[in-house]
């Protein structure tokens, strides 16, 4: 029983670095987005182009 909740702290002290890191990597986006250095690419073509790579 004692493993269960130091399981669990291990598993938020982890977590806790992820989630900032990608909170980050989410505002960088958003900034090259909006100054528009971002390149868009139609979905459809990016799909595409991994199921090509996947499947070679």
């Amino acid at each position: 029983m004692a493993r269960q909740p130091a399981a669990g702290l291990r598993r938020r002290a982890i977590a806790r670095p992820v989630w900032r890191l990608w909170g980050e990597e989410l505002e960088e986006r958003a900034k090259r987005a909006q100054s528009g250095e971002a390149v868009e690419e139609d979905w459809g073509a990016v799909r595409q182009r991994i199921t090509d790579e996947l499947t070679g």
